[in-house]
């Protein structure tokens, strides 16, 4: 079982089996995501030890950010000569959107759309992003309700 089921077992928020059956799918879905980490790389980074798997995993991958809210785990200091960075979940959406304002829009509205238990506005969903689990994503949330409230991308 990886670190993400992990969390959600320990935090209460599923079940193990439920957990078990959300990985599997996930490895379905993704199968290209799965990286192998090599014998000994963990073993030589410098950042948390705790999370040493995870920039290990990132270099595998050949992945340019870890998304994290955890960045006191992941200094510029023990990432820079690997090429990684590490960013907030707040300031990796707020990029993203302000690539591709109108996409993140869409990918929102779409969202709010989905939603049945309970059926939420755009508003709502963004509201609720906003105070989510301490992730804080004031940034990106504040940026899509001043795009929704231009009514430029609707």
């Amino acid at each position: 079982m990886n670190g993400a089921t992990r969390n959600l077992i320990n935090t209460g928020r599923v079940t193990e089996e439920r957990a078990i059956k959300l990985e599997e799918t996930i490895k379905k879905a993704f199968p290209e995501a799965m990286v192998e980490v090599t014998m000994g790389l963990a073993e030589i980074m410098t950042n948390d030890p705790g999370d040493r798997h995870v920039l290990a995993a990132a270099v595998v991958a050949k992945a340019d950010i870890i998304v994290t809210s955890n960045l006191k785990h992941f200094r510029e200091k023990d990432l820079v000569s690997w090429g990684v960075k590490a960013q907030s979940p707040d300031d990796f959406l707020t990029d993203i959107y302000n690539l591709y304002p109108k996409e993140m829009l869409s990918v929102i509205r779409l969202q709010s759309q989905v939603l049945k238990k309970p059926p939420m506005t755009v508003k709502e969903l963004l509201e609720l992003l906003g105070k989510k689990d301490g992730a804080n994503l004031s940034s990106f949330t504040n940026k899509l309700q001043i795009g929704l409230d231009r009514s430029e991308f609707f």
